[in-house]
């Protein structure tokens, strides 16, 4: 069934129990969902196919198709004994590309409880439980719980902030929607649970990215993370800071063919030519 039939069933019946109880909406809407067929997209990668479920009320469909071409450049570029941790994973585009390197393990962070729902989904979907690690927790400069702003409640939504209610442009996040989420600093994260190192992380969380860095200061320089790429987003003086923090950190961004911020990747200072 195609994505726009299932929204219109959807619709009609929420019309249907408009003046119904709200516990008679939730039980109807409940079992409209499980009984319609699951929609799925499947895209083809130059290492193989991805499958994306797109159940839910997901939207979208343009994020899976057209990924982002500098992130994926990055991702092929990445040796087969690859250790990526996926800040901001999402629903696990990036991490599933990554993934379909044999050899590549991947930790993913979602924090957002039906992007994770959906990134885990995902996950099992393509057979990759023993490769995707996926975690509902935020990184964040502190280990807290804390709240997580959303602006909208369907998978592969963004601009969302923990701890925080403004995104990386300073515009205050509307959505009205509110979660509780668990939140740890990266160092701590590492002492309390000793996951497997990163050698390469990709960093997509719409306004923290300095808080994030922060509070992984003692992981982050050590030499075994050889790569980051960093979503910079914003006002220059937040670029400036991220800048002026991976530096401390010991890593250079590379040069690009556009100097506009966006997705930049940063390399070790010993090793960039």
């Amino acid at each position: 069934m195609r994505k726009a039939q299932v929204s219109m069933i959807g619709a009609i019946a929420k019309a249907v129990t408009a003046f119904s109880p709200a516990w008679k909406r939730a039980d109807v809407m409940t079992r409209v969902r499980a009984a319609l067929p699951e929609s799925r997209l499947v895209i083809d990668t130059c290492r193989g196919q991805l499958t994306f479920c797109l159940g839910h009320g997901q939207d979208g469909v343009g994020f899976f198709r057209k990924p982002e071409p500098d992130t994926i450049a990055w991702i092929h570029a990445m040796p087969s004994d690859a250790v990526l941790w996926d800040i901001g994973a999402n629903v696990g585009l990036y991490s599933l590309h990554a993934a379909l390197t044999p050899g590549i393990r991947v930790i993913a962070f979602e924090p957002a409880a039906n992007s994770y729902a959906a990134l885990a989904e995902n996950i099992v979907v393509n057979g990759m439980s023993d490769r995707i690690t996926a975690l509902a927790v935020a990184l964040a400069e502190r280990t807290q719980l804390d709240t997580l702003y959303l602006t909208d409640p369907r998978p592969a939504m963004s601009y969302n902030g923990f701890g925080v209610k403004t995104n990386q442009f300073d515009h205050p996040i509307d959505g009205g929607l509110t979660q509780a989420a668990l939140g740890y600093s990266i160092d701590d994260f590492v002492a309390r649970f000793a996951p497997p190192l990163p050698t390469h992380i990709k960093m997509d969380v719409d306004g923290i990215e300095p808080e994030i860095l922060r509070g992984g200061r003692k992981v982050l320089s050590a030499p075994s993370v050889r790569t980051m790429i960093v979503e910079i987003e914003g006002s220059d003086s937040r670029g400036r800071t991220i800048v002026g923090l991976m530096a401390d950190l010991g890593f250079v961004p590379v040069p690009k063919a556009s100097p506009a911020y966006r997705n930049v990747v940063f390399e070790r200072a010993a090793t960039h030519r």
